[in-house]
């Protein structure tokens, strides 16, 4: 699945989704006090759709999954403090750096010319003193993989965020006719999370 950011000419693709929902079928059902399977299949669809919305808006993994970024230049990307900046967030881990030479192939960055800040949200990748090279192509030459997420579990999910998720399900649930609920509904749950300027 990939789709545009428009922010810095990228892309971001997921590479490997989550393993799991933030919320449970049955968590979202005891919610809504629902009792038969009936509904089952559209209150998982609900469920990922609320985390898919949730993860857009805010720039955060809720559960850990794959990424990839690509884009054209670091320039954009960098912040005052030297590190350069990621869509996405936790970060957990950088698997791989790539960077195309003028014929479009992509080579992997030594990772020795990075550092990862596990944890920050968004994502961060310190250059080393050498710095990290620029394309060789002009448009979609870096590439970026990586792993977010607050963990590979919905029990690592803080539960603001769990609550966000069951309110924007519960509204689907409620008012099928309405093509998306409006995410300022979950506001309050969402503002601790809201991504601030670096």
């Amino acid at each position: 699945m990939s789709f545009a950011m428009g922010l810095f000419a990228m892309t971001l693709q997921i590479l490997i989704p989550p393993t799991s929902e933030p919320v449970s079928l049955s968590e979202a059902k005891a919610a809504l006090r629902v009792t038969d399977t009936v509904e089952d299949a559209l209150i998982s669809r609900l469920i990922s759709a609320a985390r898919q919305r949730i993860e857009r808006a805010m720039g955060l993994g809720l559960v850990a999954a794959n990424y990839r970024e690509t884009f054209d230049r670091w320039g954009p990307r960098r912040l005052k403090s030297g590190a350069y900046r990621l869509r996405m967030g936790p970060l957990l881990s950088v698997a791989a750096i790539r960077v195309a030479d003028s014929a479009g192939s992509f080579l992997v960055i030594d990772p020795g010319l990075y550092s990862a800040r596990i944890a920050t949200r968004p994502g961060l990748i310190a250059p080393t003193a050498a710095g990290l090279p620029e394309a060789g192509i002009g448009s979609g030459g870096l590439q970026i993989d990586y792993r977010c997420g607050f963990g590979e579990t919905p029990a690592d999910v803080p539960e603001p965020l769990r609550q966000a998720v069951l309110a924007l399900v519960a509204h689907g649930f409620e008012n099928r006719d309405e093509a998306t609920a409006p995410i300022g509904l979950v506001e309050p749950w969402l503002a601790p999370y809201r991504r601030v300027r670096l």
